[in-house]
């Protein structure tokens, strides 16, 4: 109680020397420059950097006036206040109650972590822990003390009253208008905002707006949903003007065992624009979904599931996985959607997993009734260790069922040895050996697979090229793959004071037996096979089981870095096969197959940190012509970043008997000083000539606030769809955790 003060005084003062009461609970500690009453039963006064301390709570004031009659404390002059939270409130004028829990403040201001700024005309601290304020502002920009944007953030929220609930750690505003460079612009009668120092809170996230020549204005106006410390639902809808209202939304959920990430939308469309595609259903929509969960002994569950309503739904609405499910859709073929449910373990000594994919083409020439589906996939591997290496045991279960089209079931089981042996002197040996069978079993076999029915007239060419010649209707295949093989590889180095080079030779042989089986069995898991650098060694070149690389061969390479000084930096690799025989086991452009094969490598310069060069290449070993020529071109000098990337491919499509594909990004990146970006992108078709997409971005940006602009030209290729031009502009508020 201030009945019992304890003075530490820095200036001197005449006191009686009688010992002071020890501190109580609600005692305050005072110290001051000058300490007096007027009378002997007056007002006590501190005068001259004053600070009072009660507990956990903390006064600081060029004058404090105790009142005894009213037990009222008044802090006048540069006034600052620390509660039991840690929160610091300034004023002109403060008085507080003895205790200092509670009071009023004039021309009070308040600092809310890590950047957020609070003030009132006045403000009224109530007992219940909440801040009553009357003609407030908040904002979480700098204030300037002058200049232009002297008391004018970029934004801030001004109010007539606002309540601080500190328990509840959050801010509501009645009758408010947001302001931007001192200019109302949004009135609204409640507002609630989080505190800045809160994690997570719900409420309204910021707008996105654009305009699109296919869907319209479009306007998004997210709501996030805090539901508990681990979980949360955002509900953006996106109205577009053309197309109607899209209702969608993210749903996310993690534990200590499991993760869950829903993201879907539904969507009644109002426009003709919508049967661009196909003729879709009256309601679409479109779901994807991520699942994993830690189960006993050391089994995981997995279940993503991805689909849409109908082919043109993701082009017409602009829809794709966000987030971290984004990285979910395959590369490869990122015009189909999977979907799969799969039971997995892996431990040091074996490796398992049971899975059920289904898949949807998004292609608009592709029929959904002829896309496999697997139902289900079972792998087994263990591992033993081995004089020397590694032996492998398992085996695999597929089976691949269509509407319409063959069905086939796979059994295959493999004992597998590897093992690598480095001398002293630096030579590198490697033996592998590998003993595997297969047995296939087809259904309707002659209905063939997706790319005999994209057209009609393809049929009777494709049916040509099936197993079995497209004659039978069931049959069932067996075949033992038997494989050994050995490499040598040796680095040779010289490493100087400024400079260094290595060099290391490299070669593989492979014996295996000469058949390919390719016109007994589809190829259904190995479509998408690239003969290149990284698949040159490799015992067996396929990516699944379905293509076997048959035959004896001898792979053979060089590759080499140096180190020129400078930070100049050069690694290249180059190599090809040599066939004891042609093998038919390959497509005819796929560069492998023949006597000798096409060359393959790699150049990659990199110059410091400024300059980065990565070449991928395919030469014909016949003609030297490049059969694909992948090149990435990477520069930053200081605030500007480049980037250009070429590809160069000459294959026969059989669906649009294209020779040559050729297509050249280039992308920039300036950032002009600490708030303004600019960044743009283009894409041609070197092939046709013609812009495939065109995009421009500039960001301004500072701590409190960001605006983006961005504007796209999509040059679609795709049959049914016609150019599109779209504008969005995002308004982003910073600051807030």
């Amino acid at each position: 109680m201030l009945a019992s003060l304890l003075f530490s005084l820095s200036a001197a003062l005449t006191v009686q020397a009688t010992e002071l009461p020890p501190a109580q609970e609600d005692d305050v500690l005072l110290s001051a420059e000058r300490v007096y009453r007027e009378d002997e039963n007056g007002k006590l006064i501190a005068e001259g950097d004053v600070r009072a301390a009660s507990e956990e709570r903390f006064v600081r004031a060029d004058r404090v006036i105790y009142d005894p009659e009213t037990g009222l404390v008044t802090a006048e002059g540069n006034v600052a206040v620390k509660d039991e939270n840690g929160q610091l409130y300034f004023g002109d004028t403060v008085v507080l109650s003895k205790d200092l829990r509670n009071g009023i403040a004039e021309a009070f201001a308040a600092e809310l972590a890590p950047n957020g700024t609070l003030g009132a005309a006045s403000a009224i601290r109530r007992a219940n822990g909440k801040n009553e304020l009357r003609r407030a502002k908040f904002t979480l920009c700098e204030v300037c003390d002058e200049g232009l944007r002297a008391d004018r953030p970029v934004w801030q929220l001004k109010a007539r009253r606002v309540i601080q609930d500190e328990e509840n750690k959050v801010l509501r505003f009645r009758d408010a208008f947001l302001e931007i460079f001192g200019v109302p612009l949004i009135y609204t009668p409640y507002a609630q905002l989080p505190d800045p120092s809160v994690e997570r809170a719900s409420g309204i996230l910021p707008p996105e707006i654009g305009g699109s020549t296919r869907r319209g204005t479009e306007v998004e106006l997210p709501y996030y949903f805090a539901i508990s410390n681990y979980q949360d639902f955002t509900f953006s809808p996106r109205n577009f003007s053309d197309l109607g209202l899209l209702m969608k939304g993210e749903y996310r959920r993690n534990t200590h065992n499991s993760d869950l990430i829903i993201q879907a939308g539904v969507i009644n469309p109002t426009n003709d624009l919508t049967e661009e595609g196909g003729d879709p259903d009256s309601t679409r929509w479109h779901w994807f979904s991520r699942y994993r969960r830690d189960l006993p002994m050391q089994w995981q569950l997995e279940a993503d599931i991805d689909g849409v309503s109908d082919k043109g739904y993701s082009l017409i609405y602009d829809i794709a996985p966000e987030g971290e499910l984004q990285e979910e859709i395959n590369i490869l073929r990122p015009d189909r959607l999977a979907s799969n449910l799969s039971f997995s373990r892996n431990t040091e000594q074996s490796r398992t997993d049971l899975t059920g994919y289904l898949f949807q083409t998004l292609r608009l020439n592709e029929d959904q009734r002829f896309t496999a589906q697997a139902l289900p996939r079972i792998r087994h591997d263990r591992f033993y260790k081995a004089p020397g290496g590694e032996i492998t045991v398992g085996g695999s279960l597929l089976s691949l069922l269509r509407e319409d089209g063959v069905d086939s079931f796979r059994g295959s089981a493999h004992l597998r040895y590897q093992g690598v042996k480095l001398t002293r002197s630096g030579h590198r040996f490697e033996a592998y050996g590998e003993v595997r069978g297969d047995h296939y079993a087809y259904r309707d076999a002659d209905q063939g697979i997706q790319p005999c029915n994209v057209a009609d007239r393809f049929y009777n060419t494709c049916r040509q090229f099936l197993p079995r010649d497209g004659q039978e209707t069931e049959f069932q295949v067996s075949r033992f793959l038997p494989t050994i093989g050995a490499e040598w590889s040796y680095p040779l180095a010289r490493i100087g004071e400024n400079t260094s080079f290595i060099i290391e030779p490299r070669v593989q042989a492979v014996v295996s037996p000469t058949r390919s089986f390719r016109d007994d069995i589809f190829n259904e898991d190995s479509q998408f096979f690239q003969f290149d650098q990284i698949t040159l060694f490799d015992y067996n070149k396929s990516t699944g089981l379905d293509l076997w690389e048959d035959g004896q061969r001898v792979n053979a390479g060089v590759s080499g870095t140096a180190a020129l000084g400078s930070g100049l930096t050069v690694n290249g690799m180059i190599g090809n096969q040599f066939r004891r025989e042609q093998s038919d086991a390959f497509d005819d452009e796929g560069g492998i197959g023949e006597v000798q094969s096409d060359y393959v490598g790699a150049v990659d310069i990199r110059i410091g940190k400024n300059l980065v060069l990565d070449n991928r290449f395919r030469i014909d070993d016949d003609t030297g012509a490049f059969r694909r020529l992948e090149s990435l071109v990477s520069s930053r000098i200081g605030p500007l970043s480049a980037n250009l990337n070429y590809l160069r491919v000459e294959s026969d499509d059989f669906e649009t008997n294209q020779i040559l594909d050729e297509f050249l990004t280039v992308s920039a990146a300036w950032r002009v000083n600490k708030h303004l970006s600019i960044a743009a992108r283009q894409a041609q078709n070197l092939d046709s000539g013609e812009s495939t997409q065109t995009e421009f971005a500039v960001r301004l940006a500072n701590r409190c606030a960001a605006v983006s602009i961005r504007y796209r030209f999509d040059n679609s290729t795709v049959a049914g769809f016609e150019q599109d031009e779209e504008i969005l502009v995002k308004f982003d508020i910073l600051g807030f955790n």
